[in-house]
């Protein structure tokens, strides 16, 4: 399995373990859908939170305590990914937009075809 492969599946895995705190409705709760992480959350006063939303690092830390797995998926070192050599557009490729299809070409250039 690739080093690629394996970072996937590790944050495929984390993802999903971690679904309720991120595949929420927005501005549908009444009440903070984290109730282990609530009362810290409503503890925070609104200097503390502009530090933590200017520095990762200090927002990591803070949420350490709470999400150790999260934390260790920050510290994951994500190979360098091939870009394609050129982003020609074929005529089969019509509707599909330039970032787009730049996007999908730089994913087939890193593809490992066995």
């Amino acid at each position: 399995m690739s080093t690629l492969a394996r970072t996937f599946r590790q944050l495929s895995t984390l993802l999903a373990a971690r679904r309720s705190d991120w595949q929420q409705t927005p501005f549908a709760c009444q009440t903070l859908p984290w109730p282990e992480l609530a009362p810290a959350l409503l503890a925070l006063d609104e200097t503390t939170i502009d530090a933590l939303d200017a520095d990762d690092a200090k927002a990591l830390a803070w949420l350490a305590p709470f999400r150790a797995d999260t934390l260790a998926a920050h510290q994951l070192q994500l190979p360098e990914l091939a870009r394609a050599p050129h982003y020609a557009t074929p005529r089969w490729s019509s509707g599909i937009g330039g970032r787009k299809w730049a996007q999908i070409n730089d994913f087939a250039a890193n593809l490992e075809l066995t």
